[in-house]
């Protein structure tokens, strides 16, 4: 499963832009890779679309194309449900009898993107659960955009909801380039947070680096966790490579759910936005 958490492109109203995102990315649908992703603030139309302002409230391009329009990909087996033209996305997939649900957030989504996140999660509580967004954790370790006040108000916010369900066992994101390093990560509870984003290094060439997350599943109900960061661009004398510094490779453990189903009740008035995710 491969995750992109937003920031596709630089400028939310440039065609030319969204065209080179959509062809990259059909490269993984035309292999039949599974892939998601959400709406950073730079894919957000807003009235400074030119400086990635971000808007939550608005619309974005990507439902206009291949590679993220929503009609298209709820064919494919693994997708779950989308919200407001598919600006945030949800995806599945199982090692034996342990399900997992990619829940995946725009850009300090506004309260309608977080019931539709809460809802998901809660009618799934024996699915394993790793929420992606755009933004959260720093390069400090703290939450948020240190620069902008309402973003690090909105993580604050997010996270104080992900401690209601101890099924989330992983969240990713990326968006800080101005808090510490271009990684970090710590553990809450039996959540591992992670924050990756290289895309201010070497000459703005580091955004051509991936996360690779294996799970090691000899011990399903505690699988370690291996992660990799990988270097796909040459700098200088030295050509495409693992990192191996302690923030871009380490190892951490989960505690996973084995699935069974369930019977959840909802209290009155809930609207229910998920497609597949009756427990």
């Amino acid at each position: 499963m491969v995750i992109h958490t937003g920031d596709i492109v630089n400028v939310a109203n440039s065609p030319a832009q969204w065209s080179n995102a959509n062809d990259a990315m059909m490269t993984l649908y035309n292999n039949g890779i599974p892939y998601c992703w959400d709406a950073g603030n730079h894919d957000q139309l807003n009235s400074t679309a030119q400086g990635g302002g971000g808007d939550p409230n608005g619309a974005w391009l990507g439902g206009y194309y291949p590679a993220f329009n929503v009609t298209l990909m709820q064919q494919e087996p693994y997708w779950v449900s989308s919200i407001f033209d598919g600006a945030n996305t949800a995806v599945r997939f199982s090692f034996g009898s342990h399900q997992f649900m990619v829940i995946n957030i725009e850009y300090d989504a506004n309260q309608t993107v977080l019931n539709w996140m809460e809802t998901l999660i809660t009618a799934n509580p024996t699915i394993n659960v790793i929420v992606a967004t755009h933004n959260f954790l720093n390069g400090d370790g703290g939450y948020g955009y240190t620069l902008v006040s309402a973003s690090g108000e909105w993580a604050a916010n997010f996270e104080n909801i992900l401690n209601n369900y101890p099924n989330v066992i992983l969240t990713l994101n990326g968006h800080d380039v101005n808090d510490g390093g271009t990684a970090y990560n710590r553990k809450v509870g039996n959540r591992e947070e992670i924050f990756f984003n290289r895309q201010e290094v070497d000459g703005k060439t580091g955004g051509a680096a991936a996360r690779i997350y294996t799970f090691n599943m000899s011990n399903p109900a505690q699988p370690v966790v291996n992660v990799y960061t990988y270097q796909a661009y040459s700098n200088g004398a030295e050509g495409p490579q693992y990192l191996t510094d302690p923030l871009d490779q380490f190892s951490f453990s989960v505690n996973l759910s084995a699935y069974s189903p369930q019977t959840v009740n909802f209290t009155g008035g809930t609207d229910f936005l998920g497609e597949a995710a009756t427990a």
